[in-house]
């Protein structure tokens, strides 16, 4: 259970997050992840496909924490609760793809590598363009 757990480690951290009303399902997805590196286990290019679910779950926590935010800047929202579980679980397909096809963690590491390469272009135009606006652009949007 290293992601479940992981999960409400993360959460009891953040003083934000408000762990009382994520931890079932923050727990529930972490489950998820968990199965999913089981699953991994078995397969040829798992130590490839275990690095995927790592880096997976950290940004889709990150994205869970950042959601959690919006939905408490929104109280009329109705399923503000779910936004967490739903970020956390966002991109679970693409483990699935790796377990199912070796090829695909190269494909998503060539496509991760290539948008690096254009964000970190966009900084450094966002940084030309913070310096005749004053403003960085990425942020004020």
């Amino acid at each position: 259970l290293k992601y479940a757990l992981k999960t409400e480690e993360l959460l009891a951290a953040n003083p934000a997050a408000a762990k009382e009303e994520y931890a079932d399902l923050g727990f529930s997805a972490g489950v998820l992840f968990d199965v999913f590196a089981l699953l991994a286990n078995q397969v040829e290019h798992k130590k490839k496909v275990l690095g995927l679910i790592e880096s997976v779950y950290a940004q889709s926590f990150k994205t869970g924490m950042i959601a959690a935010e919006v939905a408490r800047a929104m109280p009329e929202l109705t399923y503000r609760r779910l936004f967490f579980a739903a970020c956390l679980l966002h991109d679970i397909g693409k483990i699935a793809m790796a377990i199912l096809d070796p090829t695909y963690v190269d494909c998503t590491s060539s496509a991760v590598a290539t948008r690096m390469r254009s964000a970190n272009w966009s900084r450094s135009r966002s940084k030309s363009l913070r310096s005749f606006s004053g403003r960085d652009p990425i942020v004020s949007i």
